[in-house]
């Protein structure tokens, strides 16, 4: 069976990008004189594991015509949290006790050995997302031109590529910062330290 090529469709990947630009304008306002907004999103995991997620938007460049802004997602410590709920919920009572016994000390260093190794790996294959956008005021767009250090995407791949990209890779990567906006959005809350309220003058 023949697979179909993929086709740019230009005006629907356009329309994502100038979508982009009012979403950013939503959650940074006035580039000029915002530098940086950070946003706290829904704890997310389970009811003894939950974990903060923050998003942070940063404005790296700013010219006339132009701005460059980062976004990152900011994952709070849980892996310490994780040791020191095994170490009050489950170490010896000789342990909780302050009664030091080699054995005990000893087995309790191996089992924190073995979680901060897990972490480890986990950590090694999941990384938080971070992107580089960059923005024309004058055109009112904006597109990714970096996702986790990867940068100047084509329009469209040949598969299979070196790099393991999809054929659409910059399309979707457009596609996945409205998703990211839009969660700030609609589930984001702001910090109150920026909060900046204008004073309304009457004519």
């Amino acid at each position: 069976m023949k697979v179909k090529s993929y086709t740019i469709d230009l005006s629907e990947q356009m329309a994502v990008c100038d979508a982009n630009y009012i979403r950013l304008l939503k959650l940074l306002g006035n580039t000029r004189s915002v530098n940086q907004r950070i946003f706290e999103l829904p704890d997310i995991g389970l009811a003894d594991k939950r974990e903060k997620i923050s998003v942070s938007l940063n404005v790296l460049e700013e010219f006339k015509y132009t701005s460059t802004i980062s976004i990152r997602q900011i994952s709070s410590a849980a892996n310490q949290e994780k040791f020191l709920k095994y170490e009050s919920d489950s170490a010896p009572a000789e342990i909780k006790l302050g009664i030091t016994k080699e054995p005990e000390l000893k087995k309790l260093k191996k089992i924190t050995e073995i979680v901060e190794n897990e972490d480890c790996n986990n950590a090694a294959h999941f990384s938080s997302p971070e992107m580089i956008i960059r923005v024309y005021h004058d055109a009112k767009t904006a597109e990714v031109t970096s996702y986790q250090n990867h940068k100047y995407f084509k329009a469209v791949y040949p598969l299979p590529n070196p790099y393991m990209y999809q054929c659409d890779e910059k399309e979707q990567l457009n596609l996945f910062l409205a998703e990211w906006l839009n969660l700030c959005i609609n589930e984001g809350l702001s910090r109150t330290d920026e909060l900046h309220l204008e004073k309304l003058t009457c004519a």
